[in-house]
């Protein structure tokens, strides 16, 4: 091994009141003892001895040479101005196998390479970002070993984006769309490392014109548009004011017949892509006459989203006649998973008679609005309320939000008047 003879350039020690500075054997017997003992008692011998260090530091040079080992590749030690001893590279007869790298050597020498901590790092699952739009994506990671700190190093990121070795902080803005494979590794002081990867999505800029996607939302204009079972779509005369719209004169009325029967009201739209805010909103109400203890939830009103095929793609919600309640309320979806696609919309009632009563499912005042920028605008006739969609909290149902316009507790289902 090497270490440094010159004494005016050596070892600066505290001796007897005062510094000096040591060189030769002086100056690297007591350094390469301190060396190993930190080394026996570190985590990587775990107190157990090195020993006769002749072997393990040969394996260490044979095993990763660079890794553990600063090679000194020129002078020599001759003193009589022949050069028979020249520095070279790797083991010399001048420099042995050069100075050591403190921390990886330890670990070597100890351990054969191996450490015995565990760093884990956390992944951030899949990502999707739009290109021209700031990153900022904080990584994290854990380490067995008590007051590590760690490096972060990442591969394949988007093109534009960077990590912080330091912060493990991915920042930056994409510049290119496409679809990256992204490792990110976090290795702590004693050269233990951890990985996580997962893949990385930029989108193509889309602009987004901000519009409503029903058509006839209010049901104004009569049973068209939708796609509805008889006798659903009404007016208040039609429903001879038993039921009546939320707004307007028209209504969707589900149920209500007192006998086993199911009906439907549906909308297929194109969604577009490339927009921020996705909402689908409608106003219920529901009424009933069954009584819970015979009729536990067994009249139900489903909302689903089924694809161009007609397979149901999700149940955003199912309520039933136990939430029946005076007055309508307003419901909001976040419609932004369906970006992109063309989808159905559609409401299925069933009325059981279980419980030998009726319950009535209505729908008015409908609206699926797409927009960019920040918060939404929803009222209430006369109370305006702004939402982010994303930041939304659920009552009943994970992608919803509730704003009961009047609860004054559950009220009579009607039955039908069919002529």
């Amino acid at each position: 091994m090497s270490a440094s003879a010159d004494e005016n350039h050596g070892y600066v020690v505290y001796y007897d009141g005062s510094w000096t500075s040591v060189g030769g054997t002086s100056g690297a017997a007591p350094t390469w003892a301190g060396f190993t003992a930190l080394a026996d008692a570190s985590s990587y011998c775990e107190g157990t001895p090195i020993g006769f260090a002749n072997p393990v530091l040969y394996d260490a040079a044979a095993s990763n040479y660079s890794g553990n080992f600063d090679d000194i590749t020129s002078g020599n030690n001759d003193y009589n101005g022949t050069t028979l001893y020249p520095a070279g590279t790797a083991f010399d007869m001048a420099s042995g196998l050069g100075t050591p790298q403190g921390a990886p050597l330890a670990q070597a020498v100890c351990g054969g390479g191996t450490t015995t901590n565990t760093v884990t790092v956390t992944s951030p699952g899949n990502q999707t970002t739009t290109v021209g739009t700031a990153v900022s994506l904080p990584m994290s990671a854990s380490d067995s070993a008590s007051g590590q700190s760690f490096t972060w190093s990442a591969t394949g990121l988007p093109v534009g984006l960077s990590i912080n070795s330091s912060s493990g902080l991915i920042s930056g803005t994409p510049t290119t769309a496409g679809t990256s494979s992204v490792t990110v590794t976090a290795q702590d002081t004693t050269g233990a490392s951890g990985s996580a990867s997962f893949t990385w999505t930029v989108n193509t800029q889309h602009s987004c014109t901000a519009s409503q996607l029903l058509r006839n939302p209010g049901f104004e204009s009569g049973n068209i548009d939708w796609t509805a079972t008889p006798d659903v779509i009404l007016n208040n005369l039609e429903a001879d004011y038993y039921e009546v719209a939320e707004a307007g004169s028209w209504f969707a009325w589900l149920d209500g017949y007192g006998i086993p029967h199911t009906d439907t009201l549906a909308q297929t739209v194109t969604v577009p892509s490339g927009c921020t805010n996705y909402v689908l909103s409608y106003y219920q109400h529901i009424d009933t006459s069954e009584i819970a203890s015979r009729c536990n939830g067994c009249d139900t009103l489903k909302l689903q989203v089924l694809n161009s095929s007609g397979s149901v793609l999700a149940t955003l919600s199912t309520y039933t006649n136990l939430n029946a309640a005076r007055g309508y309320h307003l419901i909001s979806v976040n419609m932004g998973a369906y970006a992109g696609q063309k989808i159905t919309i559609k409401w299925t009632g069933i009325e059981t008679d279980k419980g030998r009563g009726t319950t009535d499912f209505l729908i008015d005042t409908t609206a699926f609005n797409v927009s960019n920028g920040g918060a939404l605008r929803q009222c209430l006739h006369f109370l305006c309320l702004d939402h982010d969609p994303l930041a939304w909290t659920p009552m009943q149902h994970p992608l919803q939000v509730h704003l009961f316009a009047a609860f004054l507790g559950p009220s009579a289902g009607f039955v039908r008047r069919v002529d």
